[in-house]
């Protein structure tokens, strides 16, 4: 256990530092030489099969599809798994990191790629401009399928089952931030932002949830000798 959470400690530190450098990169830039060299290194994608599908993939990451997911999600934690604690964490982790995605899009106020958007969610413009760094579709798409990799790690035993889910979650995660620059939603650096900074908060409530966990058995424990050491007497 020990050793888990000090590889959760380490991993949210260094996609901390991730996020630091990032943000010391993008300050003033409209584009930086990373962006470039990443962009140029998708172009020749852009006049292939591969491009069309573009569109499709980034709706993944879009707030209404991930709202409806999202109910889905807590619906079958609930009733599958009986699992209140996790669906708390669920909250905190995609709904804590949006509103952390908000504050750091206000607080950069970086320009898109494109033309100025405006934040909307199921057809309603909320006149607010949306930022370009983080990008809030893979800081979005990050935290909810890094989410159901968490917890098909927890509830899945079947190894060949498990490790299928984990890779083809991970596969839309990466496709997700590549459909964003490719579309020139987003820098590539806006989505490498988001996936540290998202990275960062999931490792910072896993570790705080599951060291609470750990209290609470540790307190069931001791409640447990106390009671059967009592009825000895």
């Amino acid at each position: 256990m020990k050793n888990k959470m000090s590889i959760y400690i380490a991993v949210a530190l260094l996609s901390l530092l991730s996020f630091i450098a990032l943000s010391v990169l993008v300050v003033n830039q409209e584009q930086t030489s990373l962006d470039r060299q990443i962009a140029d290194a998708l172009n020749p994608l852009q006049d292939t099969a591969f491009m069309s599908s573009m569109d499709l993939i980034s709706n993944l990451g879009s707030t209404e599809l991930l709202a409806v997911l999202s109910l889905l999600t807590i619906v079958i934690l609930w009733f599958k798994q009986k699992s209140l604690k996790h669906i708390v964490l669920f909250i905190a982790v995609v709904g804590g990191g949006v509103l952390l995605n908000l504050l750091f899009k206000f607080l950069f106020e970086r320009g898109r790629p494109d033309d100025l958007h405006h934040i909307e969610a199921f057809g309603v413009n909320l006149e607010l401009v949306s930022y370009s760094f983080p990008s809030g579709h893979s800081t979005r798409a990050f935290l909810f399928f890094a989410f159901l990799i968490y917890i098909a790690c927890l509830f899945i035993n079947h190894r060949i089952v498990k490790g299928i889910l984990i890779t083809a979650l991970t596969i839309v995660i990466f496709a997700i931030g590549v459909s964003r620059i490719m579309l020139d939603a987003h820098f590539a650096t806006d989505v490498l932002g988001a996936y540290s900074v998202s990275l960062a908060w999931l490792m910072l409530c896993v570790t705080v949830f599951e060291q609470i966990m750990k209290n609470k058995e540790k307190k069931s424990n001791r409640l447990s000798r106390l009671l059967c050491f009592l009825s000895d007497i």
